[in-house]
This record gives C-alpha cells, sequence and structure tokens, in this order.
C-alpha cells in the first residue's frame, strides 16, 4: 500500500513538507455482515519523517459500492523512540472487484488527523493506492511516487 500527498504541515515547522509511505504486509478479515466486510490490516514499510515505520488499520468495505472507510489508521516510527511519534490519518478507498487471479486494485484518500512526539500537530492529506492479493492474505510492497 503507498502513500503519497500533497504537503503537510509539522508542528515543529514553519514550512509544510512532502510525505511518502510504503508499506506491505497482512490483513485479516475480523467481522462481516451481509453488506459489509471489516479487516485489520498491519504492515511494515517506510515513511517519511519516521523511516522504519509499522502500520495499523480497521478497514470496513462496504461490499455493493467496494468503498472502504478507515478512521484508525496509525503509523508508528519502528525504532520506539517515544519522541519520534505517531501519526494517525483517516482513509476513504475504492476496491475493485476481484481478479480471478484474486488481486484487488485499491485507490482513494487519506486524511492526517494528528500525531504524536514529532508530529504532534500534524496535517495533510493525499492519496494511497496498492493492490491486495486474496489469495494470500496480504497486500504487496508499493513504489512510492508523489
Amino acid at each position: 500500500m503507498m502513500f503519497s500527498a500533497s504537503p503537510i504541515a509539522l508542528a515543529s515547522e514553519s514550512e509544510s513538507t512532502r510525505f511518502k509511505a510504503s508499506f506491505s504486509g497482512p490483513f485479516q478479515i475480523i467481522a462481516s455482515t451481509l453488506t459489509t466486510i471489516t479487516v485489520a490490516v498491519t504492515g511494515e514499510g517506510r515513511a517519511t519523517h519516521l523511516g522504519d515505520s509499522d502500520l495499523s488499520a480497521t478497514v470496513t468495505i462496504v461490499l455493493a459500492t467496494g468503498v472502504g472507510t478507515s478512521t484508525d489508521t496509525t503509523i508508528t516510527g519502528a525504532s520506539g523512540d517515544e519522541d519520534e511519534g505517531n501519526l494517525f490519518l483517516t482513509t476513504v478507498t475504492s476496491e475493485t472487484p476481484p481478479s480471478p487471479q484474486g488481486i484487488i486494485i485499491l485507490s482513494g484518500t487519506y486524511t492526517i488527523t494528528g500525531g504524536t512526539g514529532e508530529l504532534g500537530g500534524a496535517t495533510g492529506s493525499g492519496t494511497v493506492s496498492g493492490t491486495v492479493s486474496i489469495p494470500a492474505g496480504t497486500f504487496p510492497r508499493a513504489s512510492a511516487g508523489p
């Protein structure tokens, strides 16, 4: 899954800076109804301002429209340094129906809703894109680009 952005503003900086991140990892279906499925997503990758990072999110997908929404996406620096901080996002993506090989293409937007540590007060928005492999239950690394 790839995140790329228009500039984000950080509380500790007087100017905006660009944000880019790329993650890969597994997902697991944790709930389903006749109209939705909810998946837990975890991943490892790299993010601007955090370096090596971990991603976690819970995404609810409306089956009739293919729109997935996450209000708890968190990107955390993998170093464990508390000053480094976390970045919190809300994402809205559209998923294509699975191909015969079980590949889903997703694209959408995200909004940065805050952060902690050095990322406290972060704001901004951008685009999300990636692929999901249903048979493998993973989302492979995507190349990042503005």
